[in-house]
């Protein structure tokens, strides 16, 4: 017998013998559910719930989204503000580094290294953070500019550098030369004394070698500010707007360091078997508070042959006779020339040989002369001139023998130096020594 319950019902088999009279009871009950359902009861894959979820997850998605653009927008807003307010309070800023500090003035299309200061492999700086300001000097294939430069990548600090720059119609043997000194700068340990490389940029012409602002310039011109003659003018601003003249005279004791500090840098080069470029006082730069910084420097084979090409302006006042004779350039040539340089330093930037034109000193040099002994200086002092213009280069005094005579003459500097025979000439306002030759 079937019995069926519903649509849905379960199907009920009941077996029973048919010889049975009585009362029918079922000996076994089988189920089977319904395989069959109702076309339209088929239940949505899309729950409530599910719906639910994918929307909350996306406008979760859209907030996190709109709370990291709106982050970034105020660190821009903030960071425009900061060097808005930097700007309006560093005094000493100009249009330059004004111009320097506006990113939509400059290309941004170069690598940013992560920090000026530590890059020890390639050292190059991006050509949109440096700026050419004022050029203040000219070499054979240089031009030597102040500039400046951001103190690092976004930095809205500005430093004042010196930078050396490649002139345009510069050729390869000049191209090697410029590239040498950059090299040296590179693997030179910092020294007192020494200029330090700060970075270059040599991905494009003109290349640029860029280093710490000297900002008293020459040694030359640092000591003929400071003839006892020369006064300064100073202006006073506000209330106190005022004119007056100020002497800035340098002491005997101060005179003694300057050539002390040549001869500490002179001896920190030959440590690396380094030797100067045609040694003079406008060749040696002068930072703030009066160092002096040597700058222009190579291996003995470089510079040689750099003097050889260069070989119609050589300084002949400061030559020694070996390299006016047969152009030989290494640390006793430097020896000789440090002697001239020290002369200098004691006739305030005076040109040495003042009486002489250039081809009366070689030929002067060539038999024995050497400049006399000045009217304001101890036979002590003196002897460390001659020794160093010795004709014999090994009888030339080193550095550290220098240093030691000019540690024990500082002691009782004024009885070395005595401004009171100074020359008449040191005593007026002409600084105009400035003989190429």
């Amino acid at each position: 017998m079937l019995d069926v319950q519903g649509q849905n019902a379960a199907y009920i088999v009941r077996n029973h013998d048919p010889a049975h009279t009585g009362p029918q009871v079922a000996d076994t009950n089988m189920h089977y559910s319904s395989a069959r359902a109702s076309p339209k009861s088929h239940t949505s894959i899309f729950s409530p719930y599910a719906v639910g979820a994918v929307i909350s997850a996306g406008l979760a998605v859209l907030l996190i989204i709109g709370f990291v653009l709106m982050s970034m927008r105020m660190k821009k807003r903030e960071k425009r503000m900061r060097e808005k307010m930097a700007r309006a309070h560093d005094e000493n800023l100009d249009d330059q580094e004004v111009e320097l500090l506006d990113e939509s003035t400059q290309p941004n299309t170069e690598y940013l290294p992560t920090e000026y200061s530590r890059l020890k492999m390639s050292w190059e700086i991006p050509r949109k953070d440096v700026r050419l300001l004022e050029q203040v000097g000219q070499g054979a294939f240089v031009e030597v500019w102040k500039g400046r430069m951001r103190r690092s990548p976004g930095s809205t600090e500005v430093m004042r550098v010196i930078i050396k720059k490649l002139q345009g119609e510069a050729s390869e043997k000049e191209r090697h030369f410029f590239t040498a000194e950059l090299e040296v700068l590179k693997m030179l340990p910092a020294h007192a004394n020494v200029i330090r490389l700060v970075g270059s940029y040599t991905t494009h012409e003109p290349w640029l070698m860029m280093m710490e602002q000297a900002s008293e310039g020459t040694l030359q011109q640092f000591l003929q500010r400071h003839r006892p003659g020369h006064q300064q003018v100073m202006i006073g601003r506000g209330d106190k707007a005022s004119v007056s003249m100020r002497k800035q005279m340098l002491t005997a004791q101060k005179l003694l360091a300057l050539a002390a500090q040549v001869a500490s840098g002179l001896d920190h080069l030959e440590k690396f078997k380094l030797i100067y470029y045609r040694l003079r006082s406008c060749k040696i730069l002068v930072a703030k508070g009066g160092i002096c910084k040597m700058s222009g420097f190579g291996f003995a084979n470089e510079i040689t042959d750099r003097n050889i090409y260069e070989v119609n302006c050589v300084p002949v006042r400061w030559s020694a006779p070996e390299s006016l004779q047969h152009q030989l350039y290494n640390i006793k040539t430097d020896t000789w020339a440090y002697g001239i340089v020290a002369w200098e330093i004691l006739h305030f930037g005076t040109t040495p040989y003042p009486t002489m034109g250039p081809q009366e000193v070689v030929e002067s040099v060539h038999t024995g002369f050497r400049m006399p002994k000045p009217q304001h200086c101890s036979s002590e002092l003196y002897e460390l001139l001659l020794r160093c213009w010795h004709t014999l280069p090994e009888e030339r005094p080193s550095y550290q023998e220098i240093l030691e005579v000019l540690s024990h003459l500082v002691v009782n500097a004024d009885l070395h130096i005595d401004f009171s025979g100074l020359p008449d000439h040191l005593l007026s306002l002409d600084t105009a020594d400035n003989a190429p030759f």
